[in-house]
Protein backbone atom coordinates (compact mmCIF):
# COMPACT_ATOMS: atom_id res chain seq x y z
CA UNK A 1 0.00 0.00 0.00
CA UNK A 2 1.51 3.50 -0.76
CA UNK A 3 1.95 5.87 1.56
CA UNK A 4 1.61 8.95 -0.31
CA UNK A 5 -1.84 8.64 -2.71
CA UNK A 6 -2.02 10.92 -5.88
CA UNK A 7 -4.45 13.69 -5.81
CA UNK A 8 -7.36 12.84 -7.98
CA UNK A 9 -8.48 15.18 -10.83
CA UNK A 10 -11.92 16.63 -10.76
CA UNK A 11 -12.56 14.07 -14.09
CA UNK A 12 -11.53 10.84 -12.33
CA UNK A 13 -13.80 12.10 -8.87
CA UNK A 14 -16.98 12.86 -11.77
CA UNK A 15 -16.33 9.17 -12.94
CA UNK A 16 -15.89 7.59 -9.66
CA UNK A 17 -18.81 9.11 -8.37
CA UNK A 18 -21.13 8.36 -11.81
CA UNK A 19 -20.39 5.30 -11.49
CA UNK A 20 -21.29 4.78 -7.61
CA UNK A 21 -24.94 6.44 -8.88
CA UNK A 22 -24.54 3.36 -11.38
CA UNK A 23 -24.43 0.54 -8.95
CA UNK A 24 -20.89 0.19 -8.58
CA UNK A 25 -20.67 -0.24 -11.85
CA UNK A 26 -21.56 0.69 -15.37
CA UNK A 27 -20.45 1.45 -19.34
CA UNK A 28 -18.70 4.31 -20.85
CA UNK A 29 -22.54 5.45 -21.56
CA UNK A 30 -24.08 5.14 -18.41
CA UNK A 31 -21.38 7.40 -17.14
CA UNK A 32 -21.53 10.36 -20.05
CA UNK A 33 -25.37 9.86 -19.20
CA UNK A 34 -24.49 11.02 -15.61
CA UNK A 35 -21.49 13.50 -16.02
CA UNK A 36 -22.13 14.60 -19.88
CA UNK A 37 -18.17 14.42 -20.31
CA UNK A 38 -16.95 13.72 -23.85
CA UNK A 39 -16.36 9.78 -24.77
CA UNK A 40 -12.83 10.29 -25.49
CA UNK A 41 -12.18 11.99 -21.90
CA UNK A 42 -14.30 9.10 -19.99
CA UNK A 43 -11.71 6.63 -21.78
CA UNK A 44 -8.63 8.35 -20.88
CA UNK A 45 -9.84 8.35 -17.41
CA UNK A 46 -11.01 4.93 -16.86
CA UNK A 47 -7.71 4.45 -17.89
CA UNK A 48 -5.50 6.51 -15.18
CA UNK A 49 -8.27 5.15 -12.24
CA UNK A 50 -7.63 1.44 -13.78
CA UNK A 51 -3.78 2.43 -13.36
CA UNK A 52 -4.58 3.65 -9.66
CA UNK A 53 -6.02 0.19 -8.78
CA UNK A 54 -9.83 2.49 -8.15
CA UNK A 55 -11.69 0.77 -11.55
CA UNK A 56 -11.21 -2.63 -13.30
CA UNK A 57 -12.68 -2.94 -17.09
CA UNK A 58 -15.01 -6.63 -17.20
CA UNK A 59 -16.05 -7.94 -20.79
CA UNK A 60 -19.58 -9.40 -20.91
CA UNK A 61 -19.48 -12.18 -22.65
CA UNK A 62 -21.53 -15.38 -23.58
CA UNK A 63 -24.75 -15.38 -25.60
CA UNK A 64 -27.29 -13.55 -22.92
CA UNK A 65 -27.05 -10.62 -25.68
CA UNK A 66 -28.83 -12.78 -28.39
CA UNK A 67 -31.97 -12.76 -25.88
CA UNK A 68 -32.20 -9.17 -25.17
CA UNK A 69 -30.81 -8.10 -28.62
CA UNK A 70 -29.28 -5.09 -27.44
CA UNK A 71 -25.83 -5.84 -28.94
CA UNK A 72 -24.71 -6.43 -32.32
CA UNK A 73 -23.03 -10.69 -33.13
CA UNK A 74 -20.04 -10.79 -31.84
CA UNK A 75 -19.78 -6.99 -29.99
CA UNK A 76 -18.90 -7.84 -26.26
CA UNK A 77 -20.25 -4.82 -23.50
CA UNK A 78 -17.36 -3.45 -21.33
CA UNK A 79 -18.51 -2.62 -18.03
CA UNK A 80 -16.22 -0.92 -15.46
CA UNK A 81 -16.51 -1.68 -11.93
CA UNK A 82 -15.03 0.16 -8.70
CA UNK A 83 -12.90 -1.63 -6.93
CA UNK A 84 -13.16 -0.49 -3.52
CA UNK A 85 -16.30 0.26 -1.65
CA UNK A 86 -16.96 3.92 -2.17
CA UNK A 87 -16.49 4.90 1.78
CA UNK A 88 -12.87 3.25 1.37
CA UNK A 89 -12.17 5.34 -1.88
CA UNK A 90 -12.85 8.57 -0.01
CA UNK A 91 -10.56 7.74 2.84
CA UNK A 92 -8.15 7.27 0.96
CA UNK A 93 -8.82 10.51 -1.47
CA UNK A 94 -10.44 13.19 1.09
CA UNK A 95 -10.31 15.54 -1.73
CA UNK A 96 -13.67 13.90 -3.07
CA UNK A 97 -15.48 15.68 -0.20
CA UNK A 98 -13.78 18.57 -0.94
CA UNK A 99 -14.27 18.51 -4.66
CA UNK A 100 -18.00 17.68 -4.07
CA UNK A 101 -18.59 20.58 -1.90
CA UNK A 102 -17.81 23.46 -4.83
CA UNK A 103 -21.22 21.93 -6.24
CA UNK A 104 -22.97 20.63 -2.80
CA UNK A 105 -21.94 22.88 -0.20
CA UNK A 106 -24.13 21.00 2.47
CA UNK A 107 -21.33 17.99 2.14
CA UNK A 108 -18.45 18.68 4.99
CA UNK A 109 -18.12 14.89 5.41
CA UNK A 110 -17.26 11.42 4.27
CA UNK A 111 -20.96 10.30 5.58
CA UNK A 112 -22.68 13.71 4.02
CA UNK A 113 -21.22 12.57 0.61
CA UNK A 114 -22.42 8.95 1.09
CA UNK A 115 -25.64 9.88 2.21
CA UNK A 116 -25.93 12.35 -0.79
CA UNK A 117 -24.39 9.44 -3.10
CA UNK A 118 -27.47 7.34 -1.72
CA UNK A 119 -30.01 9.77 -2.70
CA UNK A 120 -28.98 10.55 -6.05
CA UNK A 121 -28.57 6.50 -6.36
CA UNK A 122 -32.68 6.24 -5.44
CA UNK A 123 -33.46 8.96 -8.09
CA UNK A 124 -31.02 7.43 -11.25
CA UNK A 125 -32.04 3.60 -9.83
CA UNK A 126 -34.86 2.93 -12.84
CA UNK A 127 -31.94 4.10 -15.61
CA UNK A 128 -29.59 1.73 -13.86
CA UNK A 129 -31.42 -1.33 -13.28
CA UNK A 130 -29.78 -4.22 -14.29
CA UNK A 131 -31.51 -7.47 -15.31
Amino acid sequence: MESISRRLSCGQIAVILALEIAGGSGTISDIIKLTNLKEGYVRNILLSLKKLNLVIPIRESGLGFLLTGSLALGERRVVYALTKDLREIVEEHPEIVEEVQHYEPSIKTPDDLIEYIENLKEKYKDIFERD
